[in-house]
């Protein structure tokens, strides 16, 4: 579980682990990123759920959020393509 949304150290730590995130124009390489464009429109990075202690009420706040349409036709093209 990340514990900052510091982006890219996400993004470096996934690539150094040899698992980079699908179109990523800055750590997946050129070649990976102009394959993953094909299937991924953007970055296939999104932030499904948020909390955080609000500074000044001190009251934990939640925040949920689906997948985006798009990045799920690119999970089913990938499940098509597996099967």
């Amino acid at each position: 579980m990340p514990y900052t949304g510091r982006t890219h150290q996400i993004r470096i730590h996934l690539k150094h682990s040899g698992f980079s995130i699908i179109a990523d124009p800055l750590y997946s390489g050129r070649k990976v990123y102009r394959e993953d464009i094909k299937i991924c429109p953007r970055l296939f990075l999104h932030a499904q759920f948020l909390e955080f202690r609000h500074p000044q009420t001190d009251k934990i706040i939640k925040f949920e959020s689906p997948l985006p349409d798009e990045l799920q036709k690119v999970l089913n093209q990938l499940h098509k393509f597996n099967d």
